[in-house]
Parts: structure tokens; sequence; C-alpha cells
């Protein structure tokens, strides 16, 4: 997914797929309750789709915001510094926390309370204001080699 997700991600809008990530990452979490294995493969596929998604949305979205309100392009590495930092502590943090549902609920605990969390980000993310990539693209479609077809094509030709 990863040679034309990008791109669908700056015609789609980076906020909107942000808000997709997590209804993805919800109804993957839903899908790790089940025991059908069609179901769990299923979601390992939306899965793979969420990643991309959260490694592409997200991170455009932040540098775009960061450009449009004027602020000093110098900020940009300590931002992404500060925040990489953060990651690696909230992953261990989410881990112990993991853990700690999974002592209470089973296995499936930590999935659940994911789902929460989850539900939580995506309210937060809607107050966001919405962007396109490069702003001679937004929402025209009048330029057909910029298309979602011709870009899945080259990135498809690229892989």
């Amino acid at each position: 997914f990863a040679p034309f997700l990008g791109s669908a991600v700056d015609k789609f809008g980076r906020k909107k797929s942000c808000c997709v990530y997590c209804i993805l990452e919800i109804i993957i979490n839903f899908m790790e309750h089940s025991t059908n294995f069609e179901i769990l493969l299923l979601g390992r596929v939306l899965g793979g789709i969420s990643t991309n998604l959260l490694f592409s949305a997200f991170e455009s979205w932040m540098t775009t915001e960061h450009r449009k309100r004027g602020f000093p392009e110098e900020w940009l590495p300590h931002t992404y510094s500060v925040a990489s930092v953060g990651n690696g502590v909230t992953a261990i943090l989410a881990g112990i926390v993991a853990q700690l549902f999974e002592d209470r609920l089973g296995p499936i605990g930590p999935f659940q309370a994911v789902i929460v969390l989850t539900a939580l980000a995506l309210l937060m993310i809607l107050p966001w204001a919405e962007n396109y990539g490069d702003s001679s693209d937004d929402k025209d479609d009048s330029n057909s080699n910029s298309s979602l077809r011709a870009q899945f094509v080259e990135g498809w030709k690229t892989t």
C-alpha cells in the first residue's frame, strides 16, 4: 500500500486520513476478539493499511500546519526529535499498561483498552483543520496525471 497511499492521503485529506486510521484501529481491535481465522487475517491486512496511514498522515498533517501557521522552519527538527523521544517513552508505558490490562481482563484486555484510547484520539483529531498535499492539487481533478489511479499505477511500477 505504501507506494500510493501517501498520494492518496494528500488528495483525500490528511485530517480525514488520520480519522480513517483511528476508525481502522478500532475495527481491527474489535476483530482481535474473534476466533475466526479469516477475520483475524483481514484484521492484519487492515493493520497494514493503518500502519501506512500512521507513518504518513499524521506527520504530513503536522508539517503542513506548522508551515501554514508560519512557525520557524528550524523548529521542525526539534519537534520531531521531541516526538521521537515521546514515542519511545509512550511505548514503554503502553507495554506496562497493556500488561496490567492483560492481568486483569485476560489476553484480550489490551485490545479492549486500545479501543477506548483510540476513540479518544479520534475525538481529539476532529477539531483539527484539514490540509491537503500540494496546494495546486487541492481538490482539483482536472489534472489527469495526478489522479489516484495514475498514482497507483506509477507506484505499482516502482515496486
